[in-house]
């Protein structure tokens, strides 16, 4: 799944780096300019409001979009993740022309465009 995100934001004009759990995650965004972050809403690790919450903590001007992936994007769920600052969720399996459409349509700050 990683791989196959990672391969549609390249084709988009992204940078993507790909990481195997939320604490990698929230370093590597502590470390660099990262504009989008494609968070699968279970983790094996943290939880996504966890890594959410971590997020939250930056300021506005360098806090990354987020798009949730979930096997279910259930009202209560979306609910929790927008209040948390998720831009959208996709379901899984991911439909890559759902993700192209959102990703297209997401206003990013920079044009050095990393996810």
């Amino acid at each position: 799944m990683r791989d196959v995100t990672c391969a549609v934001l390249d084709e988009l004009t992204f940078k993507t780096v790909g990481v195997d759990n939320a604490q990698k995650a929230l370093e590597l965004i502590d470390q660099a300019a990262i504009d989008l972050v494609l968070l699968d809403w279970d983790l094996p690790d943290l939880g996504a409001l966890d890594v959410l919450t971590g997020l939250a903590s930056m300021p506005d001007e360098t806090r990354p979009r987020v798009l949730i992936m979930a096997t279910a994007c259930d009202p209560k769920q979306l609910r929790l993740a927008r209040e948390a600052g998720v831009a959208d969720c996709l379901s899984k399996p991911l439909d890559t022309g759902a993700l192209r459409q959102i990703v297209e349509d997401l206003p990013l700050p920079s044009s050095e465009r990393a996810a």
